[in-house]
Formats: structure tokens, sequence, C-alpha cells
């Protein structure tokens, strides 16, 4: 049940990036729905250590196996029908590409965001080229750095700012810990990963917190 509780986190987790980095105005919503239904499944973790029936736990993954499928059915179509109607229109191309409206006013950070997205663009040319694929891999190792060197840059300048950066630093982290994992995981094909994934999880970060954050400092 912890395995099955992480993979979910996980798979929630892509979603949220892919919501938010495509502008899916009920994304918060969203991403309360997620945190309701993983409260539930501790809630049912901690039930099971007390009480071992067997019957309970069928009952119990029943019920929890209903409120997964209408989610994915029903709350998740939701999202993918916003995808499929602003599909090259607000959503990123897979060549990411800086845009105006991406900037938060902060020209040092605008000029790392940029950065950020030209070394994710050129691990996406790389894997698909069969004369340098076997480099992507290391470069998407380097974006992964040069995120984490971005990311302390950030926090000392919002605490610079006088800003409280406890939030920040912690979906700074929570950031890091899934890029880091599903790099790890997409040696063989990271030009999948930077494509499909990575660039809504950049924009996510760009056009969500950091605008939010600094726009206020």
């Amino acid at each position: 049940m912890h395995e099955f509780r992480r993979l979910l986190t996980l798979h929630f987790d892509v979603e949220e990036v892919i919501v938010g980095g495509a502008g899916f105005a009920a994304a918060p919503a969203h991403r309360a729905r997620h945190r309701q239904i993983l409260t539930d499944i501790d809630a049912m973790i901690d039930h099971f250590a007390v009480d071992r029936s067997p019957a309970l736990r069928h009952e119990a993954v029943d019920s929890m196996e209903q409120v997964l499928f209408e989610h994915e059915i029903v709350e998740d179509t939701q999202y993918w029908e916003f995808l499929h109607d602003h599909r090259g229109e607000d959503m990123a191309s897979p060549l990411l590409e800086w845009k105006s409206v991406y900037a938060i006013g902060v020209d040092w950070i605008d000029d790392q965001h940029r950065a950020l997205m030209a070394d994710l663009a050129k691990v996406i040319v790389c894997a698909h080229d069969a004369d340098t694929r076997d480099q992507a891999g290391a470069m998407l190792d380097d974006f992964v750095e040069h995120t984490r060197g971005h990311f302390a840059e950030e926090e000392k300048e919002l605490l610079r700012r006088g800003s409280s950066v406890t939030e920040h630093r912690r979906h700074h982290q929570s950031m890091l810990d899934r890029l880091t994992e599903m790099a790890a995981a997409s040696k063989a094909n990271p030009g999948a990963l930077a494509a499909e994934y990575l660039t809504f999880w950049l924009l996510d970060h760009i056009c969500g917190l950091d605008r939010t954050d600094f726009a206020a400092s």
C-alpha cells in the first residue's frame, strides 16, 4: 500500500505539472483534489495498522478503487479536453522558445529561465538526432544541476528582499526530488522526458510560484 501511495503521488505530480504549465484555470482545484485523495489513503493505511480484518481491507480498497476510477475518468477529463482544445495555441511546442509572456520582471532571473529553456531545448534536439543521441543523458544531468543552482539563487534573492522563503524552498525541493527521480529513470529516453514532461515542469515553475512570489516581494 505504501508503494502504491508513492506511485500515485508521482502520477499526481506529473498531472499537476502538465495542467499548471499549460495554464489550466482549474489547476489549483485539481491539485487540492489530489491532496484529499492522498490524505484518504493515508488514513486508510493508518487504519489497516490497527484493524487487520481481511473483510475491512477488501471493502476499503474497493471504495478507493471507485474514487480513483471516478477521478481519472470524470475529473481528469476536464483537463484533457482543455489540452486538446488549446494544443498549438497556449501550450508550449516540443522545442521550447522564450516568450515575453514568461518574464517575471527580474532581469537576471528571466535570463536564467531563458537559459534553462535553451538547455532543455538542446536535450530535445540531441535526443532526436541519431548522431548526438548518446549525449542527451549527460545534457539532462547538466540541466538538473543548473536548475539546482538556479533554485538556490532564487531563494537567496527572496531572503535578500526580506520575503518568506519557506514555501518557495519547499516547492523547489519537491520539484528537485521529482526531477532527479524522473531523470534517473529516463536515461534510455531523455528526449521524451524533456519534451513531454519537463517542458510543462519548467513553465509551471516560471509562471506559477516564481511569478507570484517575486511580484509580491
